[in-house]
């Protein structure tokens, strides 16, 4: 589901999210525990992860674990108001779109809701603390982002569904 360079080995392997056990949904997805992280490096590919639940993102050494609603990572895990999609970096700390509802994620996934809530927070690993970016409960400007970056002062986040990209300039500057 998302995939990041591993920086400690050199240009050519990549780290990736396998966010369940089948190509399709399956018993064993319902049931929890079945996605993994693996690493490829050239035609390789090693498993270096397993039984997490619903692995959706990575960013250097963390993972974000949608249907657990945390990060996991050198320093432990860090609970997220919310379960975590795609992960970026930034000044040192992790960008993540959260989905509120994950219940209400899949209807609107599947085209059963026409708008989702949308938060994005910035997470301090070192000291897991959270701090909110954007809180779109209603999903009325921008509806379900899976994605987002920081940089410059400026958020820029992606949706699955959501036509376009939400982009907010920072009043305070720089900070990303």
């Amino acid at each position: 589901n998302d995939l990041d360079f591993a920086d400690d080995a050199g240009p050519d392997v990549l780290r990736v999210t396998l966010d369940r056990a089948d190509c399709t949904t399956s018993l064993r997805d319902l049931a929890g525990g079945s996605g993994s992280v693996a690493r490829i490096e050239g035609d390789r590919l090693v498993v270096e992860r397993s039984g997490l639940d619903f692995p959706n993102g990575i960013s250097g050494d963390w993972i974000a674990e949608t249907r657990a609603g945390r990060l996991l990572g050198p320093s432990g895990p860090v609970r997220l108001p919310g379960g975590p999609d795609n992960l970026g970096a930034a000044g040192g700390r992790l960008i993540v779109a959260l989905h509120p509802n994950l219940a209400r994620t899949g209807l609107y996934l599947n085209g059963w809701l026409d708008r989702l809530p949308s938060r994005i927070v910035a997470v301090e690993p070192q000291s897991g603390s959270v701090d909110v970016l954007y809180d779109d409960p209603e999903g009325e400007q921008f509806s379900g982002a899976t994605a987002a970056v920081l940089a410059g002062g400026r958020l820029v986040a992606g949706s699955a569904r959501d036509a376009g990209l939400l982009y907010c300039e920072s009043p305070g500057g720089p900070r990303g």
